[in-house]
């Protein structure tokens, strides 16, 4: 949510600075490149000269630099390792494929789904239920988190995102929980035990408007 307000932020004053604030009522969302491309090809008597032309030229390169910027932070931002920060986009290419919204990547999912896997690493056992008889939804909730509906996937064995995601696409409960396209947000957790059962753990966890980032 942070990172959205600061490009509400930038984008509106790029357009204040260029004096083409009346072409863009509101701030673009996910697909603002197709809203703020309308929006720049709809010319009027502010913005039609030559100059003007120019600094929307301009204007556009930087918004597609912003757009470009925005679009890769939240793995960074989330501290993903490589395996889950190409999960990430292997469940988003998924997502899109059947026809739902890419998940966007969540960091208080992620660290609920991360200290999960960690503690069934640690502790060598493989369950939805925390040894400590904490659910899922307990997890995400001690968390401080509040939403409107959630799952979760849990694996084992597997190293790497690709295999990982082909183990739950064969899970029709697993597979179900990605391709529900109500889930908005979702967070991902891989760790590794040498003295564990299946050495690598993998949660995944969703949420429908959950609050915080």
């Amino acid at each position: 949510m942070k990172k959205y307000v600061l490009f509400c932020i930038m984008s509106f004053l790029l357009l204040f600075q260029f004096g083409c604030v009346q072409k863009l009522t509101k701030c673009p969302g996910d697909v603002f490149s197709t809203n703020i491309f309308n929006e720049l090809v709809t010319t009027d008597d502010e913005c039609t000269s030559d100059k003007e032309k120019e600094k929307e030229k301009n204007l556009l390169y930087a918004l597609v630099l912003a757009a470009a910027a925005n679009s890769s932070s939240s793995s960074s931002l989330c501290d993903l390792s490589t395996e889950e920060s190409d999960f990430h986009t292997l469940v988003n290419e998924h997502r899109v494929s059947v026809g739902c919204s890419s998940f966007t990547l969540h960091c208080g999912l992620t660290t609920v789904a991360r200290t999960h896997s960690q503690d069934m690493a640690n502790n060598n056992y493989f369950s939805h239920t925390s040894q400590d008889g904490t659910t899922f939804s307990q997890r995400i909730t001690n968390a401080g988190i509040t939403y409107s509906s959630a799952g979760e996937n849990i694996a084992a064995g597997n190293s790497g995102a690709q295999n990982t995601l082909t183990q739950w696409l064969n899970s029709s409960g697993h597979k179900a929980n990605i391709e529900n396209c109500a889930y908005t947000h979702h967070g991902i957790g891989r760790a590794y035990s040498s003295s564990s059962t299946y050495g690598y753990y993998w949660t995944n966890v969703f949420a429908q408007d959950p609050s915080g980032n």
